[in-house]
Formats: structure tokens, sequence, C-alpha cells
């Protein structure tokens, strides 16, 4: 197993996608079975190898509604990886899965103050001003024929 993409908290009783990446480090082609345990729950998945060749594979779970810490395991017969989550009511407001792009667009907000933020109400305030400014000029223009 050559990683295991799981994150660190989460939100009772929200979802979470794991993904875990199989190598086959043999010089044989081969089959073996992964199994994923997460809180009492276990999944397994035979997946088929060739030799020197590496496969991601994805569980969808649930977190469960008590909060605490749990371990995530991945695991074939020939090895086995682990990560701690810990599940707290205070990550409820935040989104465990998120994209870079997501995480970056968000870094610059407030998320505790509703409402626009500075660059759009900044340009809200411009679209009013130039609407007021270009239906004064209309409204003076005098027409000569």
């Amino acid at each position: 197993m050559t990683d295991l993409d799981v994150p660190s908290e989460a939100s009772p009783a929200s979802s979470l996608d794991v993904a875990a990446t199989i190598t086959n480090t043999g010089t044989d082609d081969g089959t073996t079975t992964v199994t994923y345990e997460f809180a009492g729950e276990v999944e397994e998945e035979t997946i088929d190898l060739d030799a020197g060749t590496s496969r991601t594979i994805e569980f969808d779970t649930s977190v469960p509604d008590d909060e605490g810490e749990y371990q995530h395991t991945v695991s074939t017969p020939d090895d086995s990886e682990s990560v701690t989550i810990t599940v707290d009511e205070a990550d409820a407001g935040d989104e465990t899965e998120r994209s870079d792009d997501e995480a970056d667009a968000g870094a610059d907000s407030d998320d505790s103050i509703p409402g626009f933020g500075v660059v759009a109400t900044l340009g809200a305030v411009g679209v009013i001003v130039g609407v007021t400014y270009l239906r004064r000029q209309h409204s003076h223009t005098i027409h000569i024929e």
C-alpha cells in the first residue's frame, strides 16, 4: 500500500470518501483482497493487479454519530495502514471534503460574517454608481432636430 487518503477530522453523521492506493510490488500478476475497517464496519474488495502496477480503491463511509477518535484501517494480506480521525461537533460547520480550489477560494473569507464579501460589495457599488451616472447623462441629453 502506497497511500491512504483520509481526512483527520469530521463532523458526526457526515459522509467521507476514503482512497487507498494498492501496489503490486511483486514480479507476478496477482489478485488480492483489500479490507477497509472503520467504526466497527468492514468492507472488502478483491482486485487484480499486474506485476509492478498500482490501483486506487475508494470506499464511501458514514461517520459515527458519537464524538471521539476513530481509526480507519486499510489492509491487504501483505500490508496495512491506519489513520486516526477525530469526530467533533465543532467541525459541523466545516466541510471535511473540499477540493484544493474550494479551500483556496475560501481562504480569504470570514465565514463568521454573513452577506457579501468585500470584493462583491465593491463590485455592486461600482455597478450602481455607473448605472446612476449613465441615467443622469441620458436624462440631461437635449435632442436638437
